[in-house]
């Protein structure tokens, strides 16, 4: 991947970041693709932006950010991050579904 890439995946993470209500790094890894594909339709249903980001990326980019400092430790062991930018009207639908629809 080319520098201006890896800078332009940072300029957009941080802006998601910045205007972001709620952000949640997630591990998926455990999803079939099926499972993953159904989860991305019911985020795109709830406008809840998911993206997959290298940790170092995702790294960069919050650190222009003040207060994520606390997740840098998170964004280590796996090679991506999966991140939820969430809005406020629907983190509470999205937390209810999912965890419901994962253990049955």
């Amino acid at each position: 991947m080319k520098r201006s890439e890896k800078e332009t995946i940072i300029a957009e993470v941080a802006e998601r970041a910045a205007r972001a209500v709620a952000m949640y790094f997630t591990d998926f890894s455990k999803l079939t693709v099926a499972e993953e594909t159904e989860l991305r339709r019911e985020f795109r249903k709830l406008s809840v932006e998911y993206n997959v980001v290298k940790n170092t990326l995702a790294r960069k980019a919050l650190e222009q950010l003040k207060g994520y400092d606390r997740v840098f430790d998170k964004l280590i062991g796996l090679p991506v991050s999966r991140i939820l930018t969430m809005i406020r009207r629907h983190r509470r639908k999205l937390s209810r579904n999912f965890p419901r629809k994962q253990e049955s």
